[in-house]
């Protein structure tokens, strides 16, 4: 095996988890398992059980007439990861009929409907269950309510939202390059709890345009700005606004005669991105190869198996720990800000 591909399979073995605030037995598991990195968190590297996998699990619950409390939930969530929306809310419903103050089913419920557009009602099922558990999913608390709430009010709203989703206005906000802030104190906090939103949200285009202010603001303008272009990838409702974030980054560069190829360009993200969705569909077609009657492999059994056949480093990966690599040098230039931090505090 290459030495770059060796670096691959490292990188592959410390993701982050999956796209959405379900519960299930796998939950804990999973996130023991997975741990983050920051460019894998922003470039979207992360694993993902496939179809398959929950398919098998609905062939092995579904006709079982003794489930436990716990194996029905199991079936939900299958159902729902399927787009079976109606039989999951079926199976929740009754739970919650009999124990109406459980935090899972009421959780699992609010992912339902946000996986259906309706952040409304999906916001009210998380805020009863924060009612039960503050700290909510991974010490998120209200975070995920509130990402809720920022979505359901763009359905009602016609112009740009002026407010980020934690109610901070856009301009007063804008990231000044130039001096960093480090992440200590409450600012770590925030950090930390917006890395477990976005392990939790892929798809909240809000989220990476906080994550990208952030990045910036601590001096990590490569990986700032694919938070930016992942924004507008997901059609944040206020374009302007993040074009004239990258724009600033990229008039410091050109101040700095950083040479153009030297950039995270649009186009380098893009590719980033692609090659991160390829190592999913990579990972989910070799979890499918594992599964087996009454064999459910965990994130820590495919990711054994990737390795025994890992690929050579694609190129775009080459070119940031390329990146990794100059960073002393840039900083012994001066351009301190421009260096990269790729893993994520835990």
């Amino acid at each position: 095996m290459s030495t770059l591909a060796r670096i691959a399979v490292i990188i592959s073995l410390f993701p982050a988890l999956i796209f959405a605030c379900l519960w299930d037995s796998d939950t804990i598991r999973d996130e023991i398992q997975a741990r983050p990195n920051l460019f894998e968190l922003v470039t979207g590297h992360l694993p993902h059980h496939g179809t398959a996998y929950y398919e098998a699990r609905v062939d092995r619950l579904e006709p079982k007439r003794d489930r436990s409390r716990e194996e029905t939930n199991d079936l939900a969530v299958a159902l729902i990861r399927l787009g079976r929306f109606n039989e999951a809310r079926a199976l929740l419903k009754a739970q919650l009929a009999k124990e109406p103050d459980r935090y899972i089913t009421l959780s699992n419920l609010g992912v339902l409907h946000k996986k259906q557009g309706d952040y409304a009602r999906a916001a009210d099922y998380i805020h009863q269950a924060l009612a039960i558990k503050p700290e909510g999913h991974m010490g998120l608390g209200d975070w995920y309510e509130k990402a809720l709430a920022w979505r359901a009010q763009r359905e009602s709203e016609t112009s740009p939202p002026v407010e980020n989703f934690l109610g901070d206005n856009y301009d007063k906000q804008k990231p000044s390059i130039g001096r960093s802030w480090p992440l200590t104190g409450e600012r770590e906090e925030q950090f930390d709890k917006l890395q477990n939103l976005l392990r939790n949200d892929q798809g909240f285009a809000d989220g990476f345009l906080v994550m990208g202010d952030f990045l910036v603001t601590s001096g990590d303008l490569h990986l700032g700005m694919i938070c930016y272009y992942r924004s507008l990838q997901l059609n944040h409702p206020n374009p302007a606004m993040v074009k004239r974030r990258i724009d600033n980054v990229r008039d410091h560069w050109r101040e700095a005669s950083l040479r153009f190829k030297q950039w995270t360009s649009q186009a380098k993200a893009g590719k980033m991105i692609d090659e991160a969705k390829s190592w999913l569909k990579m990972f989910q077609t070799t979890e499918a190869k594992l599964l087996g009657p009454g064999e459910e492999p965990d994130f820590k059994a495919v990711l054994a198996a990737m390795a025994e056949t890992a690929p050579s480093l694609p190129k775009s990966w080459t070119y940031i720990l390329a990146l990794a690599i100059v960073a002393g040098t840039l900083t012994a230039l001066g351009f301190a800000v421009l260096k990269p931090r790729f893993t994520a505090k835990s």
